[in-house]
């Protein structure tokens, strides 16, 4: 049996392997999409490493800028008076309230934390010697749709 050809294709195969009505190929299509996307996820299959600039005194940046299809940051990676650093070590964003209540200096970043789905918290605040960092992150596909090939 060869394999389907599209996403239409495929929805109306499994669709009718399982005997299911015409009117389930929404939730079936959506079933294929959400299996997909875990795959994809589990597996690591998009990834990516994007640089961005870093402005000094800025410790809040948008996960958007970055890439658009971000589901899982592996590393950050700081660059500050052209060298690079050990990588980021990940906290909770109230341990980062923490430490900028207690102390909100600047230096070369150290620590970062997600605030929500989009936003990147870094702590210390970017002095000016930091010049960029990089990100290692694990993406989502673009869900599937008619014509599309699995």
């Amino acid at each position: 049996m060869a394999f389907p050809t599209d996403f239409a294709t495929l929805v109306a195969n499994v669709t009718a392997k399982a005997r299911l009505a015409s009117g389930d190929s929404t939730d079936v299509g959506n079933w294929i999409n959400r299996s997909y996307m875990e795959l994809a996820l589990e597996t690591e299959w998009v990834s990516g490493a994007t640089s961005q600039a870093i402005t000094a005194g800025d410790d809040s940046y948008s996960l958007a800028a970055i890439s658009t299809s971000i589901a899982r940051i592996k590393a950050i990676m700081i660059t500050s008076a052209g060298e690079t650093g050990d990588p980021l070590e990940a906290i909770s964003i109230n341990q980062l309230i923490s430490l900028r209540r207690g102390s909100n200096q600047s230096g070369t970043p150290t620590k970062y934390s997600l605030l929500g789905y989009d936003t990147l918290e870094l702590w210390p605040n970017p002095h000016s010697a930091v010049t960029s960092m990089k990100v290692y992150w694990v993406g989502l596909p673009s869900a599937l749709s008619s014509t599309n090939v699995p």
